[in-house]
């Protein structure tokens, strides 16, 4: 009967382990902590924490004199908008007015056929990444913005979403069935959904979800940037990321959320939800059997310690987020941090204590060399063009300096501080050094303006001299790029 017990209470221990809830608020506060100040992977960060009726906000990084509590700021959500792509589908499903294995060629616009098994494509497809279509369309519109601008959807149209798909062809899509990621595919999905019910992405996602689960509707379009709640979003070091406004892509990641609002959707999820909720959370494909990981409509499934969690994260330029339900325990846990750490790992973490807490970057004290020594290369930039003075009036160099290297010099420092404004590692150095840079170039670049007074635009001809005038050309476009 001992040996009986014993198993048996082997058997119990880790199915309480599993519903014994998330951890204490101090046991939170100080994995913030660590996430914030050791690992620097954010400046700020908001848990937000639901058991069963019980909820807890808990947040580092922030003022605690600010007129907005943590759990009211305003964060991007990035991905985990796809969740309410995905139960506009169940919801319209539900209603009768489409059907999960219904073609997107019965409801794309007729002046962009699809070519064969492209318009075959199932809208279920679309919500579980199914559908083959890659992650972001090759044309030219999104290339380019992603390559010149700093906000990559902004400007798209669901005309243009429309327009790529119709471009594809069948070659061009995964294996159907299989699972591949698209942000593609789930922003036609809400772009054909609106376009069924007559209206756009976002007056249907307020008229089908938010209303009938009795919620304020989230905001797509940035805040006002002196909107209190409005959380600034940062780059990996730490400078300020500007706001995404994803516009036709929407659907794929425009939305906008606190950690409560996020938490009043997640209680709309657990317990007993209404019926297109719960058929939603049902999984269709599976990803890994052996690790219990499959996709649902807009959620994936995954086992994290003895927990089968339903969940997604998300990223736009100065945020990670992350949300994740337990249905069986009635327990949500809502992760939001202004920077693109790793809040995956925080939220894993939080969840089954086992796991590896993020750690700081591996290369910090080389990322700290590399933005020090990128700094003061800028500044001593003039003193080259100095020493190109004094060394042609000693007579050990032949070509006198001339305009031309000045404005080399102006434009190879502006690209510098440009890329260690973006890339510079500011979570470990102080702000501060940048501007100091910036004062001392700019005072270089004045001492130089003076002396060039009394030079030539160009003490060369020939082809030296055309290879220069190109490698000017080249810097100034770089520079235009990053500004």
């Amino acid at each position: 009967m001992i040996r009986i017990a014993t198993l048996l209470l082997c058997w119990l221990l880790p199915i309480a382990g599993a519903r014994a809830g998330l951890p204490d608020d101090a046991t939170i506060a100080a994995e913030l902590r660590r996430y914030v100040e050791d690992a620097k992977q954010a400046p700020a960060v908001v848990v937000g924490v639901l058991e069963g009726e019980r909820r807890r906000i808990v947040a580092h990084g922030f003022d605690d004199a600010a007129p907005v509590a943590p759990g009211d700021r305003v964060f991007e959500i990035g991905s985990i908008s796809k969740v309410y792509t995905a139960l506009l589908l169940s919801r319209m499903v539900a209603a009768g007015e489409v059907t999960e294995d219904q073609r997107i060629d019965t409801l794309f616009p007729p002046a962009h056929p699809l070519r064969g098994r492209v318009g075959e494509i199932t809208l279920g497809e679309l919500a579980t990444h199914a559908s083959g279509l890659p992650r972001l369309p090759a044309d030219p519109g999104p290339l380019l913005r992603a390559a010149f601008g700093r906000d990559p959807y902004a400007g798209s149209t669901p005309d243009e979403i429309f327009r790529s798909v119709a471009a594809l062809q069948p070659t061009d899509l995964g294996p159907k069935g299989t699972f591949a990621y698209s942000n593609l595919g789930v922003a036609l999905l809400g772009q054909l959904l609106a376009r069924r019910l007559d209206t756009d992405y976002e007056r249907a996602l307020r008229r089908r979800v938010f209303e009938p689960l009795g919620l304020e509707p989230l905001p797509l379009a940035p805040l006002a940037t002196d909107d209190r709640r409005h959380v600034q979003g940062h780059r990996a070091n730490f400078r300020p990321a500007p706001s995404w406004r994803l516009d036709a892509y929407a659907p794929a990641g425009g939305l906008q959320a606190s950690a409560n609002q996020l938490l009043d959707f997640a209680a709309t999820q657990l317990g007993e939800p209404a019926d297109w909720v719960r058929d939603a959370q049902r999984a269709r494909v599976d990803l890994d059997a052996a690790k219990g990981r499959r996709a649902a409509l807009g959620w994936a499934v995954s086992r994290i310690g003895t927990r089968e969690v339903w969940w997604h994260n998300g990223g736009t330029g100065g945020f990670r987020t992350h949300l994740a339900l337990v249905p069986s325990e009635r327990l949500a846990l809502v992760v939001l941090t202004n920077a693109v750490g790793d809040a995956d790992a925080l939220a894993r973490r939080l969840l089954d204590a086992t796991k590896p807490p993020p750690s700081a970057q591996a290369n910090g004290a080389l990322s700290v060399f590399v933005t020090l020594g990128g700094l003061l290369l800028a500044t001593i930039l003039p003193l080259a063009v100095t020493a190109q003075v004094h060394a042609h009036a000693t007579g050990q160099r032949k070509r006198a300096p001339d305009r031309l290297d000045v404005l080399g010099a102006g434009l190879s420092m502006g690209v510098l501080l440009q890329l260690l404004e973006r890339m510079g590692d500011f979570s470990r150095v102080p702000w501060a050094t940048w501007w100091v840079a910036l004062l001392a170039c700019a005072a270089g670049a004045l001492h130089l303006a003076r002396l060039a007074r009394r030079w030539p635009w160009r003490a060369d001809r020939g082809w030296r001299s055309g290879l220069r005038i190109l490698g000017l050309a080249f810097t100034a476009v770089v520079l235009a790029m990053l500004l």
